[in-house]
C-alpha cells in the first residue's frame, strides 16, 4: 500500500457518522447527569415500581425505557 492510500482509509475511518454519536451520547449523558435530570428519574421510577421484589432491576428498566423514549428515536426506543 502507498502512503496516500492508507492516509485516505484513515481519514474514512474518523469521518464516519455512526462514531460521531458515542461523544455525543456521552456529552448529552454529562449534561443530564449535571442538571439532575437523571438523579430525578430515577427517584420517579424507584418511587413506581420499587416497592415489588426486585425493585431495583425493575427501576432500572423503567428508568432505561424513558431514557429510550427521551431519544426520539425508533430503534433505542425498540432497545429499550
Amino acid at each position: 500500500m502507498n502512503v496516500p492510500m492508507i492516509a485516505q482509509r484513515m481519514m474514512y475511518g474518523i469521518n464516519n457518522f455512526l462514531l460521531l454519536a458515542i461523544p455525543l451520547f456521552i456529552l448529552a449523558a454529562r449534561l443530564m447527569n449535571t442538571s439532575g435530570v437523571t438523579t430525578r428519574l430515577f427517584n420517579f421510577a424507584t418511587t413506581v415500581v420499587g416497592f415489588m421484589p426486585g425493585g431495583l432491576g425493575h427501576a432500572n428498566c423503567v428508568a432505561s425505557l424513558i431514557f429510550a423514549g427521551m431519544s426520539g428515536a425508533a430503534v433505542a426506543d425498540a432497545a429499550g
